[in-house]
């Protein structure tokens, strides 16, 4: 099964990284793209954005903390949002 994970907080980073360590294909997305680093040197694939993540995988998990946070992926910006 391919997981997405988007957001990559204190909690986001560790889960989606327990994920990785089950030999699941785990891809990430998170606005601030240098917070990915630990996790694609696990082999995990980082995106620039949802819309090209959610493209590529079976389940999409959603980690964000606050309303701003929340509403970023799924604003429609051309083809930046999920919708």
């Amino acid at each position: 099964m391919k997981i997405g994970w988007i957001g990559l907080g204190a909690m986001g980073t560790p889960m989606a990284a327990r994920l990785c360590d089950t030999n699941l294909e785990v891809s990430v997305y998170n606005r601030t793209e240098s917070k990915a680093a630990p996790l694609k040197e696990k082999g995990v694939a980082v995106y620039t954005n949802p819309i090209d993540l959610a493209a590529k995988v079976d389940l999409v998990f959603i980690m964000l903390s606050g309303n701003r946070e929340q509403s970023s992926p799924f604003k429609r910006k051309g083809r930046s949002g999920l919708y």
